[in-house]
């Protein structure tokens, strides 16, 4: 690439990827370089958590609900422990989701909030074909209205996610685009 800026040839996008490539290998920590890291920051009085995958789970487990979680992972917000997530954007900056203006704004509860993050494209699953994020609003939004208002809030259980999620699957909008209900597999 270098040659070719130099000689003030064109830069193709092909050398832009090769570059990614290159400094993404540049970065790669292997797993004894990582475990070395761990313990020399424990040494130093940090406390540190491994964790075997991504660490959202970790992170929301000992979250706070006054807690600031600074992420660039949008979706951490479905972890009912989370509340606010500072998104660094650029040039330090940062998208500040905060949940009660997030769920005003989408107009869905907390549980619909957590079911949403489950049924759409996140880290360990892609979304149902032809299913995207603003027909998912959608449903819930009409699942939530099915409910009795007498009920009150549903509080973010495993089984209150559990049944939405089924009731989800069940909604005629997402059997008649996956008539084969083999398209979605829970994380």
């Amino acid at each position: 690439m270098e040659t070719r800026v130099g000689g003030r040839r064109r830069v193709r996008k092909r050398d832009f990827t090769k570059l990614d490539k290159l400094i993404r290998a540049a970065f790669y920590w292997t797993p004894d370089a990582r475990a070395s890291l761990a313990i020399y920051l424990r040494v130093q009085g940090w406390t540190v958590i491994e964790c075997p995958s991504e660490a959202d789970i970790a992170i929301a487990i000992d979250s706070q609900p006054q807690d600031i979680v600074v992420s660039g992972d949008s979706d951490m917000l479905i972890y009912a422990t989370v509340h606010t997530i500072w998104r660094p954007i650029s040039r330090g900056k940062y998208l500040v989701y905060d949940l009660p203006k997030v769920l005003s704004h989408l107009g869905i509860s907390r549980l619909a909030l957590t079911v949403l993050g489950i049924v759409c494209k996140n880290d360990y699953t892609s979304n149902l074909t032809r299913m995207g994020l603003s027909t998912n609003i959608k449903i819930l939004k009409s699942l939530e209205e099915m409910k009795d208002p007498a009920a009150g809030v549903e509080p973010v259980t495993e089984a209150n996610v559990e049944t939405m999620v089924k009731r989800y699957l069940a909604h005629p909008e997402v059997v008649r685009r996956n008539p084969a209900a083999t398209h979605f597999e829970a994380a």
